[in-house]
């Protein structure tokens, strides 16, 4: 891992709690608005993870997972005019899913609802649907960051002024945990 940072990739503020509390290690990624040629693109192969609220929607998720909408938005409102990093991810592999059937096999392993997940792949139903697995680091307290207008939008990427450190972030799971994880799901995947 990296000793710094100036990179973030931007995702539902609920999905950074159930990354780094390890309910999941991958991600459901489509193009965004802004993205060249409308494409996601896994622009780094470490980064923290950004947490947004825009479209975040608590009937897109599993019934269980549906409290960590209100948890992360409580957690925000003690942050007024700032971005908490709470975890850095590292990309182990990145896949891409081309057919909804496969896809509705990772249901286990998100939180998202079954309709939501279909929805991402019926969105541009040409275009695969990118997997990332990621190996989440939490940080040993949040670091604050200045909200910047140019941090918002339809974009996954977003880059800061300065290297942010790493220092002390530690595996949300272990070595035992991921590995384990990260084999069922490449089971999925073939």
């Amino acid at each position: 891992m990296k000793d710094h940072s100036q990179k973030a990739l931007k995702e539902w503020a609920c999905v950074v709690k159930a990354l780094e509390q390890g309910k999941q290690i991958l991600l459901l990624r489509k193009g965004g608005i802004a993205e060249k040629g409308g494409e996601f693109r896994m622009e780094e192969p470490e980064f923290f993870l950004f947490p947004t609220f825009e479209h975040q929607d608590k009937t897109k998720l599993k019934s269980q997972a549906a409290g960590l909408v209100d948890e992360s938005q409580k957690q925000a409102d003690l942050w007024v005019g700032k971005v908490g990093l709470t975890c850095y991810a590292e990309v182990m592999e990145v896949f891409q899913v081309k057919d909804l059937e496969l896809l509705s096999r990772l249901s286990s392993y998100h939180i998202w609802s079954e309709g939501m997940a279909a929805e991402k792949f019926q969105w541009h139903p040409d275009e695969p649907i990118y997997v990332p697995l990621l190996r989440i680091y939490h940080l040993q307290s949040p670091l604050l960051v200045d909200y910047l207008d140019r941090y918002g939008g339809c974009k996954s990427w977003v880059e800061f002024d300065r290297p942010i450190p790493t220092k002390g972030a530690k595996p949300v799971l272990n070595d035992t945990e991921f590995q384990l994880q990260e084999e069922r799901i490449r089971s999925v995947l073939g």
